[in-house]
């Protein structure tokens, strides 16, 4: 495997990490406003 090869396959996990954790972020979220609502409750 050559440098460029190495480099653009850790590029694309990094992609992968990043939309990851983004839509964890929107996971999170929503648990916070569920317990929220339920406090009002």
């Amino acid at each position: 495997m050559t440098n460029k090869e190495m480099i653009t396959r850790f590029k694309d996990m990094a992609d992968c990490a990043n939309a990851s954790y983004a839509m964890l972020h929107y996971v999170y979220e929503n648990i916070d406003s569920i317990f929220k609502s339920m406090e009002c409750v």
